[in-house]
């Protein structure tokens, strides 16, 4: 059988009015062109669905078994297309978002909590991964959208600038140095470093602020995030260096913040998209996220 969706509009229409008159008013159609659909869905049923009488038309045993049958189905095509147009308005939808993982404790919380207040229906997928794995990840159609730095340009892929993020030294506290005085890369050649790992943007970024400034740390160790950089930092192990935004969700008792200088380092946080967003759910978090860096620029 092959019921079309009008055919089982026109059964509702019917059915409720009881009058064709009434029921082609409520789908603007004309009397004769209701009767007809009535017409090409009894034929598809094999069954009478009506009665008709001078006055009204009722249905007959085969049509109260239709009914049900009938309105599951529309309610069922009704929601699909209520559904379908939330996903193509972007309310509703899919976000597959990549971040580096110094990124996602600093900015993720508050990119949640306001794309969720406008987006209540979308769901968010997050990967946290190193800046070279986003880059294949949204060049293969696997994320929707990158946040992180230090990503190659790819012809295929848009590259959008948000902010600078400076970087600072920590130390331990009570080192003897004027709070108000930035530190340049060279009287770090006195201290132990703990640096990141190799994958990190934060290591290319001291290797560079140590071959610029001509000096090399005493000594150096490595460990796998600025958490653990920090624990080692506060226990005595030497001095290490963090994104400014980074401070906030580090506690920072026990140590000294100060300017880089002689190079003066920031990373470039960047985003990056496929050229075209494959759902208005994503387009619209791309646009929140351009609108908060904007509000951080200011």
């Amino acid at each position: 059988m092959n019921y079309t969706l009008r055919q089982l509009t026109a059964f509702r229409a019917i059915d409720q009015h009881r009058s064709i008159t009434r029921a082609a008013q409520e789908m603007g159609l004309t009397q004769s062109g209701l009767s007809a659909l009535l017409r090409e869905l009894e034929a598809e049923a094999g069954e009478a669905l009506f009665s008709r009488t001078t006055r009204r038309l009722e249905p007959t045993a085969a049509g109260a078994a239709f009914r049900p049958l009938a309105q599951r189905v529309l309610l069922e095509a009704e929601a699909l297309d209520s559904e379908f147009r939330d996903f193509r308005s972007g309310r509703r939808g899919l976000v597959r978002l990549g971040l580096l993982p110094s990124l996602s404790a600093i900015v993720l919380p508050e990119l949640l909590r306001a794309f969720r207040q406008s987006h209540p229906l979308v769901q968010v997928d997050l990967v946290e991964a190193h800046a070279g794995t986003l880059l294949d990840l949204v060049g293969q159609g696997a994320l929707s959208m990158a946040l992180g730095t230090a990503f190659a340009q790819a012809p295929h892929l848009r590259h959008e600038h948000l902010w600078q993020d400076e970087i600072v030294v920590v130390l331990p506290q009570g080192q003897g140095i004027d709070a108000a005085e930035p530190m340049q890369w060279c009287q770090l050649a006195g201290h132990d470093f703990v640096a990141i790992k190799d994958s990190a943007s934060l290591r290319t970024l001291s290797d560079a602020g140590f071959q610029i400034s001509g000096t090399r740390p005493r000594s150096m160790i490595e460990v796998g995030s600025m958490t653990t950089a920090i624990a080692f930092v506060r226990a005595g192990f030497g001095c290490t260096i963090l994104p400014r935004s980074a401070l906030g969700m580090l506690a920072a008792e026990r140590l000294e913040i100060r300017r880089l200088v002689d190079p003066a380092l920031a990373r470039t946080i960047a985003m990056i998209t496929p050229q075209q967003l494959p759902t208005a759910a994503a387009a619209d978090f791309r646009d929140l996220v351009l609108r908060k860096a904007a509000g951080r620029a200011a």
